[in-house]
C-alpha cells in the first residue's frame, strides 16, 4: 500500500523517483493481502499483480533513502548494513513525529483502510519534505 500510495503522491507532484517496497519478513512473490487490495481500489490502484519481495542487502545497498514502518524495521536495516543507518528512518520519524504504522495483516478491511489513511498522511509529509524549495527533485527511494 505504501509504494503505490507514495508513487502516487510523488507523481502529483512532478517529483521523479524510484519507488520500491521489501518487506523485512516477507515472503517472495507472495500476492498482496485481499483487504489491502480492496483498500487500495477505493485509492484508485490496483495491487492485483503486487508480489512480496523480501529486503535484501543488495537492496539496502542501492536505495538513496530508505522508510521503514517502525523503529523495530530500522532496526532490522541496520543490523543488515550499519553503513545504511545515515539513509534510513522510521516514516514517522522522517516527517519529525513520534510513532509507528500499523500493520493491519490479519485484521479485518476497516484496519486495512486505518492503515493506508495513516500512510497516506505520513507520505504526503515525507514528499513534502522531500520536495523542498531548491532541493531539486528526489533520487531513488
Amino acid at each position: 500500500m505504501a509504494e503505490a500510495l507514495l508513487r502516487e503522491l510523488l507523481a502529483e507532484r512532478g517529483i521523479e523517483a524510484t519507488v520500491s517496497s521489501a518487506g523485512t519478513g516477507a515472503d517472495p512473490g507472495t500476492p498482496a493481502a485481499p483487504h489491502a487490495v480492496t483498500v487500495m481500489q477505493e485509492y484508485g490502484q490496483d495491487l492485483s499483480r503486487h508480489q512480496a519481495t523480501r529486503l535484501t542487502a543488495a537492496l539496502v545497498e542501492q536505495a538513496d533513502l530508505i522508510l521503514t514502518m517502525t523503529p523495530y524495521h530500522k532496526d532490522l536495516i541496520r543490523d543488515m548494513n550499519p553503513g545504511a543507518i545515515e539513509k534510513t528512518f522510521s516514516l514517522h520519524e522522517f516527517v519529525g513525529e513520534e510513532g509507528e504504522v500499523r500493520d493491519p495483516f490479519g485484521g479485518d478491511v476497516d484496519a486495512y483502510r486505518q492503515t493506508a489513511a495513516q500512510l497516506k498522511e505520513l507520505l504526503r509529509k515525507a514528499v513534502e519534505k522531500l520536495d523542498l524549495p531548491g532541493q531539486g527533485n528526489a533520487g531513488p527511494v
